[in-house]
């Protein structure tokens, strides 16, 4: 059991936000942070940190790190919003200070990554090999021919499959118009999630991530302003490869 080195912070967010990278660029270009882990797939940042903040809640952390981790170092966590998380804001270990981030223009995100982030197959590509080497987990040949059966064109989508197969969720073939609606729905939900619960913040920090968009100077500045130790050459870098790859 150990108790979280000051100063600590969670990134909570919406998805599509960015939220994995932020914590990952933070996470490496803060001195004397314990570094998160990241890796691109498909223009999209994988990032594990040492522990799942959504298990550990309590104030006193004593899971084990997903990797090394120097206990004496501060951490970078992060996690969606959500209505399971906001019942227990108020139990945040005081050392661990949200860092909330918000957009007032959902259908910008969706429509600036959506093809980036959702990757298509053909359904001859899907096996049941397949589903186990890319999704990580198994699913059984009847519920597969089911899938296939059930949709419409000729590719899927992996979020879908990973719905369809993993969560076992009524299978509903989505037009592009209707997962757009979809997720932006998605997102102003979660946000409303905070609204919600904001009160139970304290401290807090808020950070609209439109900005990113707008001026990636403005932007590294706003972060140095929060951060102020804050390597801006290293994290200017870094989301420049972010908006490359995402714009």
């Amino acid at each position: 059991m150990f108790k979280l080195a000051e100063p600590s912070y969670v990134i909570l967010y919406p998805s599509l936000l960015g939220g994995e990278f932020i914590a990952y660029t933070l996470s490496v270009c803060l001195p004397n942070y314990n570094h998160n882990i990241m890796k691109w797939d498909n223009n999209r940042a994988i990032v594990n940190c040492p522990f799942g903040f959504s298990e550990e809640l309590h104030r006193d952390f004593d899971q084990q790190s997903t990797f090394p981790a120097d206990y004496s170092k501060p951490f970078i966590l992060r996690d969606h919003i959500s209505p399971r998380l906001g019942m227990k804001y108020s139990d945040f270990d005081p050392k661990l200070t949200p860092i909330v981030l918000i957009t007032t223009n959902p259908e910008m995100w969706f429509d600036k990554r959506v093809d980036r982030l959702y990757t298509w197959n053909h359904k001859d590509e899907i096996t049941l090999e397949f589903i186990k080497k890319k999704l990580g987990f198994p699913t059984t040949q009847e519920r597969l021919d089911e899938i296939k059966d059930a949709v419409l064109g000729d590719s899927i989508c992996l979020p879908d499959l990973t719905m369809w197969a993993r969560d076992n969720k009524p299978i509903v073939d989505r037009t592009p118009a209707i997962r757009r609606r979809d997720h932006t729905r998605y997102m102003r939900q979660h946000l409303l999630n905070f609204l919600i619960h904001q009160k139970n913040f304290n401290p807090l920090i808020i950070y609209d991530m439109d900005n990113v968009y707008r001026n990636l100077q403005t932007f590294v500045l706003e972060w140095q302003k929060i951060f102020p130790d804050l390597n801006t050459d290293k994290f200017t870098e870094y989301w420049r490869e972010w908006l490359e790859r995402n714009s």
